[in-house]
């Protein structure tokens, strides 16, 4: 799959292998991603792997306002457990 260039730019290593690292694409894209970034998402990848990455989402890398966001727009009701282990954890 050849990735835009604006898909490029925001994650570096999406070059290397997007479709094994599918997970670890969409959840950047909807973690860090811009409007037209996600739209891309929306219209060009699997709804299932979508779904998905936001059913079983990646530990510690969402952000609690995106992660809320995709789970209201998939119908996603997470266990509080996986919502909290989801989650980024800022420590200083």
């Amino acid at each position: 799959m050849k990735l835009p260039q604006s898909i490029q730019d925001l994650i570096w290593w999406a070059k290397a292998n997007p479709v094994k690292n599918r997970k670890q694409l969409i959840t950047a894209i909807f973690t860090r991603g811009e409007i037209d970034q996600i739209q891309w998402a929306l219209k060009n990848l699997p709804v299932s792997e979508l779904r998905d990455s936001v059913e079983s989402p990646l530990k510690g890398v969402w952000d609690n306002k995106s992660l809320s966001f995709f789970c209201r727009y998939f119908r996603v009701e997470l266990q509080p457990l996986v919502r909290q282990h989801a989650l980024k954890s800022i420590t200083f």
